[in-house]
């Protein structure tokens, strides 16, 4: 049941809210009854659909491969390649650029159009590696598998690597037959290092773009952290995952308060 898409976007949806209820930015607005009851009726339908998609997957078959088709070496020698030229385009290595202090503007790296193939691709090579490993046990499939989600490092990507990240884990759920507790009892812990470090690289970048080694108030002041949160003792680097995971919301509930929502008519409906 945990890797049902639908009960994944019930708990994606609740732990967003939940995390919205901390009040750690001052920009954000508070969430209307309207939208409350909007997601509520959303969330009710996707916990029955949950039942049908179990019924309609436990018949389902799962063949298992063995053996990639392709020599994965080979296929990892060209995706980075392809990492290549996007460090020759950018003139040098993100990671190294960032660590020595030089200019650099993620929103600019990468070959335009040629990256978008290479991240993507990459992104899914890396979680075709873990599955033949997660297979076989084989540990070449996992030796190539850090080697490609390495990559993630080396571009300075948080987006990358963290996807990549959850894809592996979802992953491992889907092969595994039942749910051991030392996956509970680890994930939190692992979690909460996770959502730090990627505090801590954003943290990171925002400070080298301003000309200064690490500053927590950058972020703060863009996030609007209220003063109670500035004065806690909580890490300053979970504001950034706070705000990743509830911005969303702060951002449909903006757009609701700022447009007025047309009548709906036959013809509104037809146009769309």
């Amino acid at each position: 049941m945990i890797i049902n898409p639908h009960i994944c976007y019930i708990l994606g949806f609740l732990v967003s809210i939940l995390v919205y209820q901390l009040g750690w930015s001052d920009v954000y607005p508070p969430l209307s009854i309207s939208l409350l009851i909007f997601l509520g009726v959303t969330i009710a339908s996707h916990f029955f659909s949950s039942y049908q998609w179990k019924k309609s997957v436990a018949s389902a078959s799962f063949k298992k491969s063995e053996r990639a088709k392709i020599n994965p070496w080979l296929i990892t020698v060209v995706v980075y390649f392809l990492w290549t030229l996007d460090f020759f385009h950018e003139g040098g290595i993100p990671l190294i650029k960032i660590l020595t202090h030089q200019p650099y503007d993620y929103k600019q790296f990468g070959v335009p159009s040629l990256h978008v193939f290479t991240v993507t691709f990459a992104s899914f090579y890396c979680i075709y590696l873990l599955y033949f490993f997660l297979n076989t046990k084989q540990r070449h499939y996992f030796l190539l598998y850090i080697i490609n989600m390495s990559a993630s490092f080396l571009i300075y990507s948080r987006s990358m690597l963290f996807f990549n990240l959850a894809s592996s884990f979802f992953l491992y759920l889907i092969l595994l037959k039942q749910i051991p507790l030392r996956i509970i009892y680890i994930g939190t812990p692992v979690v909460l290092v996770l959502f730090y470090f990627f505090g801590m690289v954003g943290t990171k970048r925002v400070s080298e773009e301003s000309g200064v080694l690490y500053d927590h108030n950058l972020f703060l002041d863009n996030g609007r952290a209220t003063k109670e949160f500035r004065e806690s003792k909580i890490p300053k680097e979970f504001f950034w995952s706070y705000f990743y995971i509830s911005s969303p919301l702060a951002n449909l509930q903006v757009n609701i308060n700022t447009y007025k929502v047309k009548p709906i008519t036959v013809t509104r409906i037809l146009e769309y």
